[in-house]
């Protein structure tokens, strides 16, 4: 089984109890849903979040995790075998060490 494609997504969820402080008043929550299929039909599904940001909007961090996933990620792990965790970790390791 091979990796054929990576995919990222962003989602937005209304959440029950708004986030308010006072530097924030947040009504929803947002992340980033990635999808990962294979040669042999399976879909895998991933799902990141931006930590409480206090002096930046969230988009931004969502859109960083997004370019992350689809730039520097997805060409290292298109082709591997989505079992072969160790193999994986590593090329993600080398093509985003800053992480």
């Amino acid at each position: 089984m091979k990796i054929t494609d990576i995919r990222t997504y962003t989602a937005e969820v209304p959440m029950r109890y708004p986030y308010i402080t006072a530097l924030v008043n947040r009504k929803v929550t947002t992340s980033v849903i990635t999808v990962v299929e294979t040669d042999e039909g399976i879909t895998g599904y991933g799902q990141s979040s931006t930590s409480a940001a206090l002096y930046s909007p969230y988009e931004e961090y969502l859109e960083t995790i997004s370019q992350v996933v689809e730039r520097k990620l997805k060409p290292v792990l298109v082709g591997t075998n989505p079992f072969d965790l160790e193999a994986m970790h590593e090329r993600m390791q080398r093509a985003a060490p800053e992480l």
